[in-house]
């Protein structure tokens, strides 16, 4: 349902959610060697999904199939508010259709890495 434009915008946010989660990650203090290997694990982890997000941001900017350049041809041509309102008609019906659809905000994830950080006794992944 997302458009290519939002997609964009999601991984850009995730991106930027990854780097502030490896900094907090690196500056938390580490009192045994288990803490920093199972530390040194999740930085690996989150290194994996930046290189990943980066490389499908990558092939969205490519627009090999010219979508993203029809979709912002479309949000910026002469009938700007047709689009708009045609989109919001869209994303209605949608949740019309699916009104018990629970979409889990990025905010969560992260919170729960930083809980991972804060309570080492606890296993994580």
């Amino acid at each position: 349902m997302e458009t290519l434009l939002e997609q964009q915008r999601r991984y850009h946010e995730e991106r930027e959610r990854l780097i502030d989660a490896q900094t907090k990650e690196m500056l938390h203090k580490k009192s045994t060697n288990r803490e920093q290997i199972n530390s040194d694990h999740r930085l690996k982890i989150l290194l994996d999904r930046y290189m990943e997000c980066t490389s499908t941001l990558k092939e969205l900017y490519e627009d090999r199939d010219g979508l993203r350049k029809e979709e912002i041809a479309a949000l910026s041509g002469p009938n700007e508010f047709a689009e708009f309102y045609s989109r919001l008609r869209a994303i209605k019906e949608f949740h019309r259709k699916h009104p018990n659809e629970i979409q889990v905000p990025m905010s969560v994830e992260f919170d729960e890495l930083n809980k991972a950080r804060e309570n080492p006794s606890e296993e994580m992944m």
